[in-house]
């Protein structure tokens, strides 16, 4: 059921094409060698294999796949086996699919991606993980509010049109301002519409 859904998700994306899937992963490592896909996405409940395995086993590849981990939890002993395997991500099986697309293209792109179910102190221990010694991407979630203020933002509207459009306060705008630049991680407003734009969150 829930495979059947990520299917309907991912073939709505002209972008990912879905070379093969499997439902036991008795064979697994011999479909990843046969289709050598760009990426693997797998589920740690997975029957039939040994899933920490598989991703160890595919990173040995000639053209290894980046490998996202699909699992229910994301305690840190789940995290630290998916990294020491070699995954670049690990994504909660309850995701929304901005998200699940979010990261595949952020993997594919070279980036490490962990779902905002991690823990806050999680994450700061993964922005450099001794495991990689690479930086991570960290996803974060935006509220209601704070998706219309950087809608706004990419209308290049000042603090006090944006005051007036939401009946809040410049004060409080501002304060929104850089909420959403610290979790975008950037200093300006041209960076949160690249990265508003980058991440689907205002259509172009």
């Amino acid at each position: 059921m829930y495979r059947d859904g990520l299917r309907l998700v991912l073939k709505e994306r002209q972008d990912i094409q879905i070379v093969a899937e499997t439902a036991d992963g008795t064979h697994l490592m011999d479909m990843v060698k046969h289709w050598q896909p760009d990426l693997l996405l797998i589920d740690l409940s997975l029957p039939g294999s040994t899933p920490l395995e598989i991703i160890k086993l595919s990173r040995a590849l000639p053209k290894p796949p980046a490998c996202i981990a699909l699992t229910p939890s994301s305690s840190e002993q789940t995290v630290l086996s998916v990294l020491e395997a070699g995954a670049k991500g690990l994504l909660d099986k309850t995701a929304e699919k901005e998200e699940v697309v979010a990261a595949i293209n952020l993997v594919c792109c070279g980036f490490h991606y962990f779902c905002e179910s991690t823990t806050e102190s999680m994450a700061g221990m993964l922005l450099k993980n001794p495991v990689t010694g690479t930086d991570m991407y960290y996803f974060p979630v935006f509220t209601a509010r704070e998706k219309e203020i950087i809608r706004l933002i990419c209308e290049e509207k000042t603090s006090q049109e944006i005051s007036d459009a939401l009946s809040i306060g410049v004060k409080t705008v501002n304060l929104e301002r850089t909420r959403i630049l610290e979790k975008m991680n950037v200093k300006t407003s041209v960076g949160v519409a690249i990265y508003a734009m980058k991440n689907m969150l205002v259509n172009v």
